[in-house]
């Protein structure tokens, strides 16, 4: 079973992404709002997966945290929901929205997703309630993705953020150091 993959970043296109391991390309598909988060092409990227096999497909599911790729399994295995709308719901709803709409008793919200009706949705919100996988999904986003997102918050967009963290070192540094670096060169200081 494949559960993690770490190479570098070959292609990026909605849904998919390409992760070139040991000369091998891995086609991966990643929730929508992931794309946001991806180091620029050539970086090294590492993404928790699962394989999904189907009589006609063996399909590859990755997310940045264990956390995520956690509740991706624990969606799956509920009658009724596939790789496919389970990757909706993350794509349409981040883990806080999904644990929200949980304990909220809430399935209207779950129908954002396509594909999610309301009667799946219903099923859903009754299989998820008291699972622990909830509580732990809001976990730790690696300080590449944190960076990006500090970055569009202060009025870069998204892929003026991507380049500006290419080439800036972020193995064992904090956020904040990362995104002084990444400031330096949106300003041109280095």
């Amino acid at each position: 079973m494949i559960a993690l993959l770490r190479g570098k970043l070959a292609a990026a296109a909605p849904p998919h992404v390409v992760v070139e391991c040991g000369g091998v390309g891995y086609e991966v598909m990643i929730p929508a709002p992931a794309f946001e988060s991806l180091p620029a092409a050539g970086e090294e990227v590492t993404l928790h997966v699962s394989l999904q096999v189907r009589e006609d497909s063996h399909s590859l599911y990755g997310f940045f945290t264990a956390a995520e790729r956690l509740l991706f399994l624990t969606l799956v295995r509920i009658s009724g929901v596939g790789a496919k709308s389970a990757m909706a719901l993350l794509s349409a709803l981040d883990p806080a929205g999904l644990a929200a709409a949980v304990e909220d008793n809430d399935p209207k919200a779950l129908t954002k997703a396509p594909g999610i009706g309301l009667r799946s949705a219903e099923r859903i919100v009754i299989e998820l309630r008291g699972k622990d996988v909830l509580a732990a999904a809001p976990a730790t986003i690696p300080a590449h993705a944190q960076a990006i997102a500090a970055l569009v918050a202060l009025g870069y967009s998204a892929s003026k953020a991507r380049g500006a963290l290419a080439g800036v070192p972020t193995k064992g540094k904090e956020v904040a150091e990362i995104i002084k670096l990444a400031l330096a060169k949106l300003s041109g200081g280095s």
